[in-house]
Parts: C-alpha cells; sequence; structure tokens
C-alpha cells in the first residue's frame, strides 16, 4: 500500500497577510478565510493557465505568451466573480 504524502510546506500567510493589508489597512481576518482567500487565488490561476492555454492551441500555437494570457484575463475575472 503507498504512503500519502503530505505536502510540507503551508500556504504564504505572512505574504497574503501583507497583501491583503497593502489594500485594506485594518482589515482582520481569521486562519480558515486567509485559507480560503489563498484557495480562491490557486483557482484563479490554475483556470487563467488553462484558458491561456486553450487560446494558444485555438491560434495553433504550443507556447502560451503574454497576449495569450492578456486576451482571457477578462473572461476569467468575469467568470470568478461569482
Amino acid at each position: 500500500m503507498p504512503t500519502k504524502k503530505y505536502v510540507s510546506r503551508r500556504y504564504p500567510s505572512t505574504r497574503l497577510r501583507s497583501i491583503l493589508r497593502s489594500y485594506e489597512k485594518t482589515i482582520r481576518l481569521s486562519k480558515q478565510s486567509e485559507i480560503l482567500v489563498f484557495l480562491s487565488y490557486i483557482l484563479f490561476l490554475q483556470k487563467l493557465g488553462k484558458e491561456a492555454r486553450n487560446q494558444a492551441l485555438s491560434q495553433r500555437q504550443k507556447i502560451v505568451t503574454v497576449d495569450h494570457v492578456e486576451e482571457v484575463l477578462q473572461l476569467v475575472l468575469k467568470q470568478m466573480r461569482g
């Protein structure tokens, strides 16, 4: 039976707090909400990468460039607003 591998490194909590405080000085978040913010960020980046890859493939290119990311950025932002 294979052993389970656990991630040894957690999310960057201090960096996340400093980024959030740069936008809102008096923000107070619990640990659970910090984790949810970080997971939403990761999901956003994953979706942006997939959409940019699809855009590059639709243009018959193998490499994703900045132009592909910029083309799908607004679409992904609208989808992630919820």
